[in-house]
C-alpha cells in the first residue's frame, strides 16, 4: 500500500512539472521558434559556459597558438602557478581553400544543323547559385576564337581568375539562332570545352517570280527584307541573398532613402531600298533568300503597282522541305515589259541574290588586318621610313626623341619586333628600346634617309632581370590580390638629367615628403603565384640624382565584386544578357616603406618586395570549398563578450527594443548614464520595461548604447569570392576580440559562426573560416 502511494505521488510530481513547462513554453514574451541555436552556450556565464572546441578543420600539426602571421618574438612563459587562463585563440587555416576556385569551362558554338555559330551575333549571362540564391558571373563571347568563355571575374587586361566550385546557369540567345538556358557544375581547378547548339539554323530558300503565263519575271523593285523573331527563354528570377537586418545604435539619426519587358527579340536584315525607278535583276524569275529555320521569320518583297501588288510578304519558320523553292505567280500589266524598258536598272552580278547560296557575308567571323609589311608598304610624300628589328629578352618598346629628349608616339609595331618611323630630310630623331618601366638602352640617332628611301637595322637586347615577389604579404593577402600594384617612388632628386629619365606609361602617382614616382611594376597572379619582374640596362640608373632614396608601396586589388545583398542586385530579367557588368573591387592601399642604402644594390638584391602592415582579412569557404559571398560579420571586444552574450541571452526572450523620439536627445541621456548609472538615469533613459528585462547595469548600458546585442561599430563583408580584406577595423594590437558571421542565417539574433581571435602589430589574418553552404 506504501509503495502505491509513492508511485501515485511522483507520477503527481511528474504532471506537475510537465504543466509547469507547458504554462512557461506558452508565455506571451517567448519569440516565434527555437528560443536557442548552436551558439546557445555562449550566452551563458562565464562559469558556466563549456569550453568550445576549434571549429576550424586543421591540415596537419599547427602551432600551440597562431593568432596573426607577422613574426613576432613570443614571451616567456610564465611559470605555471602564475600563468593566468586565458580564451582559446582561433588557429588560422592556410591551406588550399585559401585560394580561389581557378575553374575554366569553354563552350563552342553551333546551330541546329551542326554549323558554328558566330560568337558575335550571340549575347550571353552567367549565373552562380548558392541554394536559393543567384550571383551574377562574368563570361565573355571571343570573336576571333568563336567560343564563349566563363573564366570567372577579371578586369581589363587582367587574366581572368576562374568560378568557383559549384553550380552555374548560362543565357544564351541570338536574334537570329534562337536562346537556350544551360546549367552546369564545376570542381575546383578544372578546365574544359563543351558544346552549345541553339535551335535555329540557317538556310538558303528560292522564290520563283513567275507571270501568269508562267514566264519568268526578270526584274524586281527590291531585294526582300527578312525579320525574325526568337524567343527568347522564359525568364527566371535570381534573387540575391537579403541584407541582415542590423539594428543601428538608438543615437543614430534615421537615414531618409529615395525612391527608386522580354518574351522575344527581332532581328530584320534591312537592304535599303532604291527608287522605284531603279530595278533589280531576277536569277530567271528567282530571288534566293536566307533564313533562320525554327524562328519566326517574315519574308517581304516591296513590288508595286507594275507587278500587280504592292507587296509579297510570307511569314513561317521554313523548316519544311517544301520552301526549298516556291512558285510565286505575280499578275503584272499587259505593257509590264515596255515599262521596265524605261526604268533604271542595278548591275547585280550574280543576279536573283545568288551570293548568299555560296557565302553568307553577315555571318563571317570578324577577321584580324591584314600584317603590315614597312619593307613594302606604301609611304607619304616627302618621307623616308626607319625599319628597326628589335629581339630581345622582354616585351620590348621603341621610344624616340628630338635631341634627346623623349616623345610621344611616332614608332609604330608591325608585330614579331618589327618597329618602324617615318622620317623627313633634315629632322634629327633620336630612338631607344625600353621595357616602358626601367629598363633602357641607350639613345642611337635615327640614320639619315633621302625622300622614299627605307633604311633596316637589327638590334639585339639583353636586360638583366630582377624577379619580385611577395613574399611580404599575408597568406590570404597573397590569395586576396589579384594583382597587385608595385609603386616604386623617389625621394629627393629624381633625376639629374632629365632627358635620360625611363618613363613609364602608367599615371603619375603622389610620392611622400615631395618625391617623385619611379615607375609602377603591376603584377597578376598566375598559376597560384603573383610575381613580377624589374628588368635593368645600361641606362636603367644613369642619371639618378645621389642623394635620391627608394621609397616603395603595395597597392592590392581584389577581383570580384563586393556582394550586394540588397534588393538593387536582384536582375530577374533576361533581358539584361549581354548587358554590361559594373565592378567595384576591393582594394588595399599600402603605406609608403623607406629603403635607405644604394638604389642599384637594393634592386639587384632581390629584397624589395610589396609589403602590407595594417588590414584585417579572411576567406570563409562552405562544403566544396568555394567562396561563399553575402557574409557579413561584427567584431567586438573580447571584453565585452560576456555583456553582449548576456543581453543576447535576454533578446531570446523578449522583443525589447528603444525608439527614441530624439536620437540627439537620447546620446545626451545616455552620455550622463554612463557618467553615474543611477537607477533612476537607466529607467528614465530605457523605460521601466527594458530596465527590469536585464539584471545589471553593465547589460542595460551595453543595450542602451548599441539597441542590441551586437555593436555594429565594425562590420566586415566578403566579397563575391569570400574574401574580407579591410582596413576600416581599428584593432589594438595584442587585444583578443570576437567575430561574429553571419551565412545562411539572416537573422541577427542567430550568428553561425564565433571566432575568438587576437589582433596583430600589422597584418590580422584569420585564414579560411569553414561555414555551411548554401541550400
Amino acid at each position: 500500500m506504501g509503495m502505491d502511494r509513492a508511485r501515485i505521488a511522483a507520477v503527481a510530481l511528474l504532471l506537475l512539472a510537465l504543466l509547469a513547462g507547458i504554462w512557461w513554453l506558452l508565455q506571451d514574451d517567448r519569440p516565434a521558434g527555437p528560443a536557442r541555436n548552436h551558439l546557445a552556450e555562449e550566452a551563458a556565464p562565464p562559469a558556466q559556459r563549456p569550453a568550445r572546441p576549434d571549429p576550424t578543420p586543421q591540415p596537419g600539426p599547427q602551432p600551440e597558438r597562431q593568432p596573426t602571421v607577422d613574426a613576432q618574438p613570443q614571451p616567456k612563459a610564465q611559470p605555471e602557478a602564475e600563468q593566468q587562463p586565458g580564451p582559446a585563440l582561433h588557429r588560422p587555416d592556410y591551406g588550399h581553400a585559401l585560394r580561389r576556385g581557378g575553374s575554366r569551362v569553354e563552350f563552342s558554338l553551333h546551330d541546329a544543323g551542326g554549323e558554328p555559330v558566330p560568337a558575335h551575333l550571340c549575347e550571353a549571362a552567367l549565373w552562380r547559385k548558392l541554394g536559393e540564391y543567384w550571383l551574377r558571373e562574368d563570361c565573355e563571347l571571343a570573336f576571333r576564337t568563336n567560343l564563349l568563355r566563363c573564366f570567372g571575374m577579371g578586369e581589363n587586361g587582367v587574366p581572368p581568375a576562374g568560378l568557383e566550385p559549384g553550380d552555374y546557369e548560362l543565357d544564351l540567345h541570338s536574334h537570329r539562332y534562337g536562346g537556350l538556358r544551360h546549367r552546369f557544375s564545376v570542381g575546383s581547378s578544372e578546365s574544359r570545352q563543351e558544346r552549345l547548339t541553339l535551335p535555329n539554323w540557317t538556310r538558303v530558300i528560292c522564290f520563283q517570280f513567275v507571270h501568269a503565263d508562267g514566264t519568268p519575271v526578270l526584274w524586281l523593285r527590291s531585294p526582300p527584307t527578312v525579320n525574325t523573331i526568337s524567343p527568347r527563354p522564359i525568364p527566371i528570377d535570381h534573387p540575391g541573398a537579403p541584407m541582415i537586418a542590423f539594428r543601428r545604435p538608438p543615437t543614430e539619426e534615421p537615414v531618409v532613402a529615395g525612391s527608386g519587358g522580354s518574351g522575344s527579340e527581332r532581328f530584320t536584315q534591312n537592304i535599303r531600298r532604291r527608287p522605284e525607278t531603279e530595278l533589280y535583276p531576277t536569277d530567271a524569275g528567282r530571288y534566293y533568300v536566307r533564313v533562320f529555320a525554327g524562328a519566326e521569320c517574315t519574308v517581304r518583297f516591296a513590288l508595286g503597282a507594275i507587278w500587280g501588288r504592292e507587296e509579297y510578304a510570307v511569314t513561317s519558320n521554313f523548316t519544311d522541305p517544301a520552301w526549298e523553292e516556291t512558285v510565286v505567280t505575280l499578275n503584272t500589266v499587259a505593257d509590264f515589259a515596255d515599262r521596265v524598258a524605261s526604268m533604271r536598272k542595278r548591275d547585280a552580278d550574280p543576279p536573283g541574290g545568288k551570293l548568299i547560296i555560296e557565302a553568307d557575308a553577315h555571318n563571317e567571323l570578324p577577321q584580324p588586318p591584314e600584317p603590315v609589311d614597312p619593307a613594302t608598304a606604301p609611304m607619304r610624300q616627302g618621307e623616308g621610313r626607319f625599319v628597326l628589328d628589335v629581339t630581345a629578352n622582354f616585351e620590348a618598346r621603341v621610344h624616340f626623341s628630338f635631341e634627346g629628349r623623349q616623345a610621344s608616339g611616332a614608332f609604330a609595331s608591325a608585330g614579331g619586333g618589327r618597329w618602324y618611323l617615318a622620317t623627313a630630310p633634315g629632322v634629327d630623331r633620336w630612338f631607344r628600346v625600353t621595357d616602358d618601366l626601367l629598363y633602357a638602352s641607350a639613345w642611337e640617332k635615327v640614320p639619315t634617309m633621302s625622300v622614299g628611301m627605307v633604311v633596316t637595322e637589327s638590334r639585339h637586347f639583353h636586360a638583366e632581370v630582377i624577379d619580385v615577389h611577395c613574399g611580404g604579404l599575408s597568406p590570404t593577402l597573397q590569395a586576396f590580390a589579384h594583382t597587385v600594384d608595385f609603386d616604386l617612388g623617389l625621394v629627393g632628386d629624381m633625376f639629374s638629367d632629365d632627358k635620360r629619365a625611363p618613363r613609364s606609361s602608367h599615371p603619375r602617382i603622389k610620392v611622400p615628403e615631395g618625391g617623385t614616382n619611379w615607375v609602377k611594376l603591376t603584377m597578376h597572379q598566375r598559376d597560384g603565384a603573383t610575381t613580377g619582374q624589374i628588368r635593368l640596362g645600361p641606362e636603367s640608373l644613369t642619371g639618378v640624382a645621389a642623394g635620391a632614396t627608394l621609397t616603395t608601396r603595395a597597392h592590392l586589388r581584389g577581383v570580384a565584386r563586393g556582394s550586394q545583398h540588397d534588393e538593387s542586385s536582384r536582375n530577374g530579367e533576361i533581358a539584361e544578357v549581354g548587358g554590361p557588368m559594373v565592378s567595384t573591387l576591393l582594394t588595399l592601399d599600402g603605406a609608403w616603406q623607406k629603403h635607405e642604402g644604394d638604389i642599384a644594390t637594393l634592386l639587384r638584391g632581390g629584397t624589395i618586395q610589396p609589403h602590407f602592415d595594417r588590414a584585417f582579412c579572411l576567406r570563409t569557404v562552405g562544403d566544396g570549398g568555394e567562396g561563399l559571398p553575402w557574409v557579413q560579420g561584427l567584431v567586438i571586444e573580447h571584453g565585452q563578450d560576456d555583456t553582449a552574450s548576456q543581453v543576447r541571452a535576454v533578446l531570446a526572450r523578449r522583443r525589447l527594443e528603444i525608439k527614441p523620439e530624439s536620437p540627439s536627445a537620447y546620446a545626451v541621456q545616455l552620455q550622463q548614464a554612463v557618467q553615474e548609472p543611477t537607477e533612476t538615469r537607466l529607467r528614465a533613459l530605457l523605460g521601466d520595461t527594458v530596465f527590469e528585462a536585464f539584471e545589471t547595469d553593465a547589460q542595460r548600458l551595453w543595450f542602451a548604447r548599441n539597441g542590441a546585442w551586437y555593436d555594429v561599430a565594425r562590420p566586415v563583408r566578403t566579397d563575391d569570392h569570400g574574401y574580407v580584406a579591410t582596413q576600416d577595423l581599428t584593432l589594438e594590437p595584442g587585444k583578443v576580440y570576437v567575430l561574429y558571421l553571419w551565412s545562411r542565417s539572416r537573422d541577427a539574433s542567430f550568428p553561425d559562426a564565433r571566432i575568438v581571435f587576437e589582433a596583430g602589430p600589422g597584418v590580422t589574418d584569420l585564414g579560411v573560416i569553414r561555414l555551411p553552404s548554401y541550400r
